[in-house]
C-alpha cells in the first residue's frame, strides 16, 4: 500500500514538473516571438518614416477628381482602414493622422489605392497620364510634384485630379475642397 501511494506521489510530482517545464518553454517562446514582432514593427516604422502611434495629430482636407467627377470617400469601404490614419467621422473629406511622417501615399495605400507621379490606381480602375489626360497633385492651391511622398500636414488642402481639366477647371476643383479639417484640428488658422 505504501509503495502504491509513494508511486502515485512520484507520478503526480513528475507530471507537475513536466507541465511546469511545458508552460515555461511555451511562455519563453511566446515572449521571444512578441519581442521579434516588436522589433519587426519598429523596423518597418523606421524604414517607412512613420512615427509612433499618437506622436502627431493632424487633419487635412482632401478631394479626388477622376475625369471631372469627385470620388466619394465617405463610402463604408474607405472608412477606418488603418490605425495610424483614416478618414474623419465617415465624412470622406478629412484625413486624420495619428503619427508623424504619414504621406499621401500611405493614406492612399490604406484605401487600396496606389499613387505615382503619373498614375493613380484605384479599386475601380487605373488612371495614367496619356496624350489627353494628366494626373495633377495640388497642396494648398499650388501644384506639388511630391505626389505619394508628400507628408500630410495639419490643415492641408489636398487635390488629386486626373483628366483633361484646364487651369480654370482645376481652380474650381481646388475651391471645392472643404475646410472641415479646421473643426477637428488642434491648430487653428492663425495659431502657431
Amino acid at each position: 500500500m505504501k509503495l502504491n501511494k509513494l508511486t502515485i506521489l512520484y507520478g503526480i510530482i513528475t507530471v507537475m514538473i513536466i507541465v511546469i517545464i511545458f508552460f515555461f518553454i511555451t511562455y519563453s517562446s511566446q515572449k521571444n516571438n512578441l519581442e521579434k514582432l516588436g522589433r519587426y514593427v519598429n523596423d518597418l516604422m523606421l524604414i517607412s518614416g512613420v512615427g509612433a502611434f499618437q506622436d502627431a495629430h493632424n487633419h487635412a482636407d482632401i478631394s479626388i477628381y477622376l475625369n471631372g467627377k469627385k470620388l466619394d470617400l465617405s463610402q463604408e469601404q474607405y472608412q477606418l482602414r488603418a490605425r495610424h490614419l483614416h478618414l474623419e467621422n465617415s465624412e470622406g473629406e478629412v484625413i486624420h493622422t495619428h503619427a508623424s511622417g504619414i504621406t499621401i501615399g500611405h493614406f492612399l495605400n490604406s484605401l487600396g489605392f496606389r499613387l505615382t507621379n503619373s498614375c493613380l490606381k484605384t479599386n475601380f480602375g487605373i488612371f495614367c497620364d496619356n496624350e489627353n489626360s494628366k494626373l495633377k497633385f495640388y497642396v494648398n492651391g499650388k501644384p506639388n510634384d511630391e505626389f505619394s511622398a508628400y507628408v500630410i500636414k495639419d490643415l492641408d488642402k489636398i487635390l488629386i485630379s486626373y483628366g483633361t481639366e484646364n487651369e480654370s477647371e482645376l481652380q474650381v476643383q481646388i475651391k471645392s475642397i472643404t475646410d472641415f479639417s479646421k473643426k477637428y484640428s488642434n491648430t487653428r488658422m492663425g495659431d502657431s
